[in-house]
């Protein structure tokens, strides 16, 4: 088992390593999802006579949307990049709602274990980071560098992390002792907690430390009981949280500049510029005519826009006001209704042992979406492993042993 274990984690570790180079011109990161896509294009075709969730169908229909804005005739080939960026997430859903449960948690375990083992070797200085680094010397430190680890920026890094983190603390709260496969093992998924906060800190990426502080919140607050136990655990576990945060900031220079955007030249607005890209994104998509504010003016024409405001050709950070100004009314209702449709689906199944883990995740990307935007392939493809979980109508939680997370994949 553990040379299974291993010899999966190589060819997924030199994957996304890859990630970092081009061939032929083309990143490697869009070369191997063609094929990916194809497949889950021709697997969805094949079910789609099938009853979707509301949320599957409005997020194909948001995809779709991606390709019909008038960014069409200035660089069409952006669009069906954000096309095919977006798309893989609801054809994920539909792959992986057909599958058990136990592959879809060991999916779930795998893939979040696998995440966090990657930053280990960077960690320890065997390999270096070949992907858009986060670098604290306008903060006045010389020598920081965000961590990125396999990844191609340290956003994507501290994102994947974040939820990774999450699957593996609900895996140590549901999982039973005593099990038979490793990867299981309350004492492995601890340490690979802890890498993995270590890694999240290490990026110096506000989104991820958002991001993770929310998710957190929502998975310990979504299930609480008011038991003299769970409430002392509840208290020693946030206290914890605080002084660690209290700590760091009278302790860590570097992490209080970067968390408080103090740079060496003075604060920067809030949210490194946030508030003027919002404004930026408001202000073209109000003042475009009929059709560009309806259908919106596309990825390309908003950055040429934010270069002439700004000087610099930047998205608005933020997913609701990229769909506005993007992709126009149409764009924001339909991603206005995706996240309504699937706070509903989540919601519906508050007796599901996956309710716990799908409803954090769902907070997390709901922080990402407010303060970041855009779309990351292995978010989605946990987050949609998640959902489908939800999917199994006989996962219900009990206070049986032999019902909990993590202890299936044992039988």
């Amino acid at each position: 088992m553990l040379l299974k274990y291993i010899l999966y984690f190589i060819p997924f570790f030199a994957l996304l390593y890859s990630e970092n180079f081009d061939i032929m011109g083309m990143p490697f990161s869009q070369l191997w999802k063609i094929p990916l896509i194809i497949f889950l294009i021709i697997h969805f075709i094949k079910y789609i006579k099938s009853k979707k969730p509301a949320f599957q169908q409005i997020s194909i229909w948001y995809a779709v949307k991606m390709l019909f804005n008038t960014n069409i005739t200035y660089r069409p080939i952006t669009n069906i990049t954000e096309f095919a960026r977006f798309l893989p997430f609801p054809l994920l859903f539909e792959y992986f709602k057909r599958k058990n449960s136990n592959s879809i948690i060991k999916w779930l375990i795998l893939l979040s274990q696998y995440v966090i083992l990657s930053s280990i070797p960077f960690h320890l200085g065997l390999l270096e980071s070949i992907g858009k680094q986060i670098s604290l010397h306008g903060f006045g430190f010389e020598d920081i560098i965000g961590h990125t680890g396999i990844f191609q920026s340290a956003h994507s890094a501290s994102i994947t992390y974040t939820i990774s983190v999450i699957v593996l603390i609900n895996n140590f709260y549901l999982s039973p002792a005593g099990i038979k496969h490793f990867y299981n093992n309350k004492l492995y998924n601890i340490f690979l907690i802890a890498v993995g906060i270590f890694s999240i800190y290490a990026g110096f990426v506000r989104t991820g430390y958002a991001m993770f502080v929310v998710a957190f919140l929502v998975f310990a607050l979504s299930r609480f009981r008011f038991t003299t136990k769970r409430i002392f655990t509840a208290i020693a576990t946030v206290t914890i949280l605080i002084a660690g945060i209290f700590y760091l900031l009278q302790n860590n220079d570097a992490f209080s500049a970067r968390l408080f955007d103090q740079r060496v030249h003075g604060t920067t607005n809030i949210g490194s510029g946030r508030l003027i890209f919002w404004s930026n994104a408001y202000e073209r998509w109000s003042d475009g005519n009929t059709i560009e504010i309806i259908f919106g003016i596309g990825e390309d024409n908003f950055k040429d826009y934010q270069y002439k405001k700004i000087g610099r050709r930047l998205f608005s950070h933020s997913q609701f006001f990229d769909s506005l100004v993007q992709n126009g009314l149409i764009g924001i209702i339909l991603y206005l209704l995706l996240l309504i449709s699937l706070f509903n689906f989540i919601r519906k199944r508050k007796q599901h042992k996956g309710y716990r883990l799908a409803l954090s995740l769902f907070a997390a990307y709901f922080m990402f979406a407010l303060v970041q935007g855009s779309s990351i392939f292995l978010q989605d493809l946990i987050f949609a492993l998640s959902l489908a979980y939800l999917m199994n109508n006989n996962q219900v939680e009990t206070n049986n042993t032999h019902n909990k997370f993590g202890h299936e994949i044992n039988k």
